[in-house]
């Protein structure tokens, strides 16, 4: 049986005072296991090694990432060895108006310059240590500033064709269905090729490739959040076919759904909470 990834709530270690805002360093060994949270978190990795897990796959840590997640992504960090790193959790209440800045809405991580991961370093032990509330948020404002700066020009939105969020909306909702290309061009009301151009440059991918991500992600999730059966969960996303199913996984994620659910379940052996205790 699987266990479904742990949720970690605000209330739990931002205590009971008016000011979201938590900041610890940590040095792990080990696994941590899947777990999601209702608040903003960034992550600044300092030394050691590891892998972050997500729905989008895994990424090697290295000194200098830092990594954003918004609440409801769930996460995890597998074969961690002597990880040294910072987590900065706050309340998504802090930024309201501001959450759709490119920073905070970017699923990849950023790795800093020396320069500009000392500045970062500094800055979040300044919030650790203070005990004035708007020290505090003055200087996650600081800490946040310095990290947008450093986000690439190409990561910045620009407006996308209306069809786009149309059509992934769309999919989004109905991942069973046998879909082609051809049809997602007849329901965004384009000519296929231009259809396939437009899609591919406000998401990266073109629709079918964006549609295979799309169903590897959600697998990934159940397989994880559910006990539905392998088979149950192909059908769900689009793959009832078990044998195509789990090459295209494989494609995405490096090894089977089967193989996958064991190498997940087995982390959640370990406590989530240990990544946001003192």
């Amino acid at each position: 049986m699987t266990s479904a990834p742990r949720r970690i709530f605000g209330r739990q270690i931002f205590g009971t005072g008016p000011l979201t805002i938590y900041v610890h360093r940590h040095l792990f060994t080990g696994t941590l296991a899947p777990h999601d949270h209702d608040f903003l978190e960034a992550v600044l990795i300092l030394g050691g090694t590891g892998t972050h897990h997500t729905a989008q796959g895994d990424t090697a840590l290295l000194p200098g990432h830092v990594l954003f997640l918004r609440p409801g992504t769930w996460h995890a960090y597998l074969d961690c060895e002597d990880l040294d790193y910072i987590n900065c959790c706050f309340g998504a209440e802090l930024l309201r108006g501001v959450l759709d800045e490119p920073l905070l809405t970017r699923a990849a991580s950023t790795v800093l310059q020396p320069d500009d991961l000392d500045f970062c370093v500094r800055t979040l032990e300044s919030i650790e240590r203070s005990q004035s509330g708007l020290e505090r948020l003055g200087y996650l404002l600081v800490f946040l500033a310095r990290l947008a700066e450093q986000v690439p020009p190409e990561t910045v939105a620009h407006l996308p064709h209306p069809s786009t969020a149309l059509i992934k909306s769309h999919l989004e909702d109905t991942l069973a269905r046998p879909w082609t290309l051809t049809e997602l061009a007849a329901l965004a009301c384009l000519e296929p090729t231009y259809f396939v151009r437009r899609f591919r440059t406000d998401t990266g991918l073109p629709p079918m490739a964006w549609l295979a991500k799309l169903r590897a992600e959600r697998a990934a999730t159940l397989l994880l959040q559910t006990n539905l059966s392998i088979q149950e969960i192909g059908e769900r996303v689009g793959w009832s076919d078990l044998s195509y199913f789990a090459r295209r996984f494989r494609a995405h994620f490096g090894c089977s759904p089967s193989a996958y659910r064991i190498r997940l379940g087995q982390a959640n052996a370990t406590s989530a909470g240990l990544a946001y205790t003192r």
